[in-house]
């Protein structure tokens, strides 16, 4: 799916994610999907086992990674949480 403008509340996905929009509410990355955020969060992320998150854009609630394969390259603001999985920091991301 492609998210381009507003998506009010939260998005459980169900299948790949192109954010270059805004998510109202959180977004929970499920096992066998990825998501490639370039927009806005301003919940939090939860990549659950099995789930990857490539993050460009900012998530304004903080990150929290139980078992997925977490990428930032953006900014994370509500800190972030790496409770289990593979999780990079790249040199440009801020992580707040």
């Amino acid at each position: 799916m492609k998210v381009d403008n507003v998506y009010e509340g939260d998005y459980l996905m169900m299948d790949d994610l192109l954010l270059n929009g805004i998510i109202t509410g959180k977004l929970i990355v499920t096992g066998g999907c990825f998501a490639n955020v370039r927009g806005i969060v301003k919940g939090d992320i939860l990549v659950e086992r099995g789930g990857k998150l490539e993050l460009y854009g900012t998530a304004s609630g903080g990150v929290t990674n139980d078992g997925g394969i977490v990428e930032i390259f953006g900014r994370v603001s509500g800190g972030l949480i790496k409770l289990s999985g593979h999780t990079v920091v790249h040199n440009e991301a801020v992580i707040e």
